[in-house]
């Protein structure tokens, strides 16, 4: 058996999820993922991104051999324990495809899980910045040959000039000195038209020399503009990547998030906190679940325990079919038990009145203006979205 991950990849039905096993700080084994519905174009790119639990991102090139996409992983790919996703992207031209999130179970390395600081790895970045660096010179050294080579051409085209000049004054002199020798004048005269053939000749290869240097310096700008713009799309792409639908970004900065990154984005949670999903309390088991109060007014039930004690009375002690003692009653924070109580009479703490002889004494209490109180933590203020598409 190979030592090699494999996985088939589906890029227009989802089917089963793609998982993949792997364990902390580890990156001997390769991953590679057999595209089976898509056939995968023999100029494109292939890289792989993904986003650790902590949140941190690791974007790098991956190895295209046929229809399948080979992963050598990093020890940052998988430098923290636990569940994380990841995404392969293919490029071809101005084509993008990205594939569904692929599930890495990262497994605790017992040895080494303190030994590596996990930390974002941007590796086709820096590879495009150094294309494009490579590039920049590049189009820097052709232009500085093609104008050496258009300076070399002038002179050659100055040089046959002179030649030709040289040559009429010969003429024009040998016309002078010796009138009978025509022939020897016709000579000297075709050999002026040659040379201002030449010259002429010299100056459209100057012409011609310089406008070669004018199309290769504007051909390769044209292609570094190409480049270039072609580097900002992925850019843009991977910033999409590293907030997918349902993510939430916060700033202090107004400006809606697509300015920046694209998507649709709207305003999330305006004048709330956001709290952790914990499946084990109702309050707080679905995402998006809202509640809590900015004020609270206490119930009886929620105020702290408050005790006491009346005792009134005059007099033997009675018991429930008569005696001396007084007729005792408590409400509201005062409370009797059964056992403290006195009667007078037969058992009367239901009467709706008094008998004729007796006294009555009561006690009230009262605390609160039942107000609200302020139920609000400390915070601070931002602006925050959630991407929607």
């Amino acid at each position: 058996m190979a030592d090699e991950i494999m996985r088939d990849i589906f890029i227009k039905d989802r089917w089963l999820p793609v998982q993949i096993d792997y364990v902390q700080g580890t990156n001997a084994v390769p991953l590679k993922f057999q595209f089976r519905d898509y056939a995968i174009p023999s100029e494109a790119a292939a890289r792989i991104y993904v986003k650790k639990p902590s949140g941190k991102e690791v974007y790098n090139s991956a190895s295209l051999s046929g229809n399948t996409v080979t992963v050598q992983p990093t020890t940052q790919m998988f430098a923290e324990a636990g569940e994380q996703e990841g995404q392969l992207q293919l490029t071809s031209g101005q084509k993008i495809l990205v594939t569904f999130p692929i599930l890495f179970r990262v497994e605790r390395n017992l040895i080494s899980e303190s030994a590596v600081e996990s930390t974002d790895e941007y590796g086709v970045l820096l590879q495009l910045i150094g294309e494009a660096e490579k590039a920049v010179a590049s189009a820097k050294d052709a232009a500085g040959k093609a104008s050496t080579a258009a300076g070399k051409a002038e002179s050659a085209a100055e040089a046959a000039g002179s030649a030709g000049t040289k040559a009429e004054k010969a003429a024009e002199a040998a016309n002078t000195a010796a009138g009978s020798a025509s022939s020897a004048a016709a000579g000297a005269s075709q050999a002026a038209e040659k040379a201002d053939a030449a010259g002429e000749e010299a100056s459209a290869a100057a012409k011609r020399a310089n406008e070669a240097a004018q199309n290769v310096e504007g051909l390769e700008v044209t292609d570094l503009v190409n480049r270039i713009k072609e580097m900002e799309e992925q850019m843009k792409q991977v910033t999409l990547l590293m907030y997918p639908v349902g993510s939430v970004y916060e700033s202090t900065d107004i400006t809606n998030p697509r300015e920046y990154f694209g998507g649709t984005w709207e305003v999330f949670g305006a004048g709330r906190v956001t709290v952790g999903i914990d499946t084990g309390q109702t309050e707080f088991n679905q995402v998006r679940k809202t509640g809590g109060a900015k004020t609270q007014t206490l119930t009886r039930a929620q105020l702290p325990k408050i005790t006491g004690k009346v005792e009134a009375g005059s007099g033997n002690s009675g018991t429930a079919d008569g005696g001396y003692g007084a007729f005792r009653k408590a409400s509201g924070v005062f409370s009797v038990s059964p056992e403290d109580y006195q009667y007078s009479m037969p058992k009367r703490e239901n009467a709706m009145s008094w008998p004729s002889g007796y006294g009555k004494y009561y006690f009230e209490m009262s605390v609160g203006e039942n107000q609200p109180h302020d139920n609000m933590p400390p915070y601070i203020t931002v602006y925050r979205w959630v991407r929607t598409a």
